[in-house]
This record gives C-alpha cells, structure tokens and sequence, in this order.
C-alpha cells in the first residue's frame, strides 16, 4: 500500500473519469488499493481496443494483430504488477507503445547505440503503412461546432467574475 497523497497519480485519475465517467473518480479518488488501479487501468487498454476496432475503418490485418498483441501484453504487465510502480510503468510503455503504431509503427531500434530525435528521417514511420486523417462533411460540421461553442464560451466571463461585480456595482 502506499500512503495517500490526493495529488498521486492526479493526471491518470483525471483520465480514469474522463472516460469512464464520475463514479470511477470517486472510487479511485482517495484509493490506494492497487486492485482498483488496476481494474481501471484494464478498463482503459480494453476501451482502446474496442474503440479502434469501431473506429478504423481501413488498416490491413497485421496493424490490428500488433496493435491487439499491444494490448494484450500491457494487460498481462498490468495484472502482474506488484505495486504502483510497475503498474504505471506497464500502462505507460503500453500506451506509449499504441501511440507509436497509431502513426505508422513501433520503431525496434535496441541493436542501435544512439538515435537522436532532431532528425526526422529517424521518427519518419510510414514503412508499412501511412496514416491519413480524413473527415465527412458531418464530421467537419461537428468540428466546426465544437470551435463555435469554445470560442463562445472563452467570451464569456465566468460566474466568480460576474458575481465579484454584481457585488461591487450593489
């Protein structure tokens, strides 16, 4: 067990509700059993899974035989963690991992002394396959929407403003 902290794992709390709404914040939120952190932990690899399936509509069958193994081997490095430590670093590599082979693939460079990042030839990952961001015309109208909404709520004052000068005009 580790002592609690509310500010321990924050960002990955922060996720936890994000997609699986506000009862997994409240169950995690003071939680140091590593059983619950790994249960959500789980929920969030398997909610990648199910989401690329439902979502790419055009990939050939080795990208999802990778991006699956992914999965399965952080779900098994997830579930064999002993403490926090090796839990967030499964959940971790695996993600990390997933966000490599969303653009392309997951570079295998062990055999090699030192890559650098500044050149791009090194990161440039579309050997087997190119990823291509497309959308329908719903999808940009949505999009456009959701810009419209932020735009219009950035102009907005926010209610500890307003309510600061209601009092001073009163």
């Amino acid at each position: 067990m580790v002592r609690y902290n509310e500010e321990d794992g924050y960002a990955l709390k922060h996720l936890f509700e994000s997609l699986f709404g506000r009862d997994a914040w409240l169950e995690i939120k003071h939680s140091t059993d590593l059983r619950r952190w790994k249960k959500y932990s789980i929920r969030v690899l398997s909610a990648l899974e199910v989401s690329a399936k439902a979502t790419i509509q055009v990939a050939d069958a080795d990208w999802f035989d990778q991006f699956t193994s992914t999965i399965e081997f952080g779900k098994r490095g997830v579930n064999s963690s002993e403490n926090f430590e090796q839990l967030f670093s499964s959940l971790a590599a695996t993600l990390g991992e997933i966000s490599f082979l969303q653009l392309g693939m997951m570079p295998r460079r062990s055999t090699q002394n030192n890559i650098t990042v500044r050149h791009q030839s090194n990161w440039k990952l579309d050997r087997y396959r190119s990823v291509q961001y497309v959308q329908n015309a719903e999808q940009l109208a949505a999009t456009h929407n959701l810009s419209v909404e932020r735009d219009a709520k950035a102009r907005r004052p926010s209610t500890f403003v307003m309510r600061k000068t209601q009092r001073t005009e009163n």
